[in-house]
């Protein structure tokens, strides 16, 4: 500060913070000793008193006087570190420090008696050429770098955020991040500074079926956080299964809200028993925060939900393919419309596909053997209406039978095969969104042994797993 009364417009009120971030008192008390001065003739360096330059013209050096307090605040109310004291004397140039480290000890009793606690945080030193200007001529201190500090109470870590120079002399705190001295003359400015707890909100985790995976979102409130702590876990309803790798992802820190995707890469192979997917912020509690109770949202895993004729035996393989080609696919459910088949139910499906589409567009997605079944929908329903086919469609499905057994129902179908050996099964197009549906058809003939999707003219996403 140029002069008290100079720079007293030139200060930043600083708001206090809620009351709510009050949950207990901070109090100990401080000590401070200058330490790993940056060039120049320096003295002190381990002490309570620091000098550098070489005085002239009967001037000393420069100093500063470091005249620590005691804490006695709650959480986000702003205190003094101590006082500073500035001499600006006349040195030779080439003799001044840049830069001087202010370590502080701070010996706490609250909240929670833990020995001492050093931290530290730079000045930066700035001296100017002298002229018949007094302003002009005044050196100044900046804060360098380290204003937001961790500091472990017991098995909590706060933040120590260090705001300035300024005073806490009546009304709102004062504070500017630059302390100036006129030549020759000498001030003091108190070291303001304030617990700042965090508060870390996990606000959602849903799957994301417009790019995969999961989307979660959370939010940082009252300072940046200082690594933001994400976990996610496999979990038994709310009991923790096994933690998921996360290292690939790197989460945001700053105030305000963030959403990030997680790629369905990362959650393949559920443990057995997991039926969710829980999120946890600082879920290793190291951090004091102002609720601990908003850290923790869920998702209940992917499902395979059986259509009414999806009858038949689903193995434990086949469900942990296709749940991660969901996961990956970021979409939730999905319906199973077909599994194993008798050769009733295969003449009954493509009499209703026939009927849907036409004979030669089924006979795009069958062998020769499935064309010959199609063959006799045809010779049966030769000459006859539509209303006609569907009147005797008791007679025509048993014709198809026939002959589906006469060829043997797996070389007409996977439907109608060993599904101890292949398991063939249909996944209901519309159980997808557009995203998600897009990523499966990519993902799936990556996975599966066979794949066909409406875009090649199967009303299903087929899918044939090798067991």
């Amino acid at each position: 500060m140029k002069s008290k009364a100079s720079n007293r417009n030139k200060y930043q009120a600083i708001e206090p913070l809620e009351a709510r971030y009050a949950p207990a008192a901070f109090t100990g008390s401080v000590a401070g000793v200058f330490t790993n001065a940056d060039g120049g003739t320096v003295t002190g360096e381990g002490t309570e008193n620091f000098t550098w330059g070489e005085g002239i013209n009967g001037s000393g050096p420069n100093r500063f006087t470091f005249t620590p307090a005691s804490i006695n605040a709650q959480p986000g109310e702003v205190f003094s570190l101590g006082s500073l004291t500035y001499t600006n004397g006349t040195t030779r140039t080439g003799t001044e420090a840049n830069t001087v480290n202010l370590s502080i000890s701070l010996d706490m009793d609250r909240p929670v008696r833990g020995g001492v606690k050093d931290v530290s945080y730079g000045l930066s030193m700035h001296s100017t050429t002298n002229t018949d200007d007094p302003v002009a001529s005044a050196d100044y201190v900046n804060l360098g770098s380290g204003t937001h500090l961790n500091v472990k109470l017991g098995n909590k870590t706060y933040t120590l955020e260090i705001l300035g120079f300024g005073s806490l002399n009546g009304g709102q705190p004062q504070v500017e991040k630059s302390f100036h001295v006129q030549e020759g003359s000498g001030d003091s400015a108190q070291l303001l500074a304030r617990f700042t707890p965090l508060d870390l909100i996990a606000k959602s985790v849903n799957w994301d079926p417009n790019n995969g995976g999961l989307k979660v979102k959370y939010q940082v409130k009252g300072i940046e956080a200082p690594g933001v702590p994400v976990s996610l876990y496999w979990a038994s309803g709310s009991d923790p299964i096994r933690e998921i790798d996360l290292s690939p992802i790197e989460f945001q820190t700053a105030v305000g809200s963030h959403v990030i995707n997680i790629s369905g890469a990362l959650l393949q192979r559920a443990p057995e028993g997991a039926t969710h997917i829980v999120m946890a912020m600082d879920g290793d509690e190291q951090f004091a925060e102002v609720n601990e109770d908003n850290n923790r949202k869920s998702v209940k895993d992917v499902e395979l939900v059986r259509g009414p004729k999806a009858t038949g035996v689903l193995s434990d393989y086949t469900v942990a393919v296709i749940k991660d080609l969901l996961r990956q696919s970021g979409e939730a459910s999905a319906t199973i419309s077909s599994l194993q088949r008798t050769p009733e139910d295969q003449a009954r499906i493509m009499f209703d596909n026939i009927m849907k589409h036409s004979a030669q567009q089924q006979k795009n997605l069958y062998a020769a053997v499935g064309d010959a079944v199609i063959d006799v929908w045809v010779a049966e329903t030769d000459g006859l209406t539509r209303s006609e086919i569907r009147a005797n469609r008791a007679s025509i499905e048993s014709a198809m039978v026939a002959k589906i057994n006469e060829l043997g129902p797996s070389n007409v179908s996977h439907h109608c095969g060993d599904p101890n050996v292949l398991q063939v099964l249909d996944l209901a197009p519309s159980s997808f969104s557009a995203g998600s549906k897009a990523i499966f058809r990519q993902l799936a003939p990556l996975a599966v042994e066979k794949f066909l999707d409406p875009s090649k003219f199967d009303p299903a996403f087929h899918l044939a797993i090798r067991q």
